[in-house]
């Protein structure tokens, strides 16, 4: 949209972007409409437009979605685990705690020490309130898991569990380029780093874990 005063963006410039951005990745294309419009009832409510002004992304068509179901089989996770072993230490926690924790991205990765509860009275934990996202949920660690968090080198001198290694005081904000090169290792080009998460519901349902406690995690 370049420097566009926000009244005057039209809706034919939201419609072009969203069929440019679709020509490759039509669900991105949505989540833009769908942020665009949020970004403009939020201006007219600030006094940024004027009020009653209409919103250019309403009435947009958006692309059809379908839902997925992609998780990994048995042959596939021990592929995932003999292409992990070539990594170097935090990228094998980090995508062993995705598959073994449920927990988000942005939840994992900006992780605090003070959110792992090691030897805590109430058993192993992590608190996911001290995320970024703050969900209300203390997370049982399983002993995998603490094995995972305890061989993690910036234990001792980093307040994140998983630092940038360019931004001093901060956590990494994504590993597109790591998952890339272990899942291609792997042979699993399908798979999506959110798919390892849907992998551990499932793992957790053919364990007989309720329902309930699913949704939770």
């Amino acid at each position: 949209l370049g420097k566009k005063y926000l009244a005057d963006i039209k809706r034919a410039d939201i419609a072009r972007l969203h069929s440019a951005i679709g020509k490759k990745a039509k669900v991105e294309a949505n989540r833009v409409a769908q942020l665009i419009k949020t970004m403009l009832s939020r201006a007219e409510m600030l006094g940024y437009t004027e009020e009653g002004t209409p919103n250019p992304c309403r009435g947009l068509k958006l692309y059809k979605e379908t839902s997925r179901t992609r998780y990994l089989d048995d042959r596939e996770l021990f592929r995932l685990r003999e292409a992990l072993a070539e990594e170097p230490v935090h990228i094998q926690a980090l995508i062993r705690l995705l598959l073994f924790s449920g927990l988000r991205k942005s939840e994992l990765l900006s992780l605090p020490w003070d959110a792992v509860k090691i030897n805590h009275p109430e058993g192993d934990h992590i608190d996911v309130t001290q995320t970024k996202n703050g969900r209300p949920l203390r997370l049982a660690l399983t002993g995998e898991m603490r094995e995972t968090l305890m061989a993690i080198p910036t234990r001792v001198h980093s307040k994140w569990v998983f630092p940038s290694p360019v931004r001093t005081n901060h956590h990494i904000n994504d590993f597109k380029r790591d998952w890339k090169r272990i899942r291609e290792r792997a042979g699993l080009g399908d798979v999506t780093v959110h798919d390892l998460r849907r992998t551990c519901g499932s793992l957790m349902a053919q364990a007989g874990v309720p329902i309930e406690a699913i949704s939770q995690v």
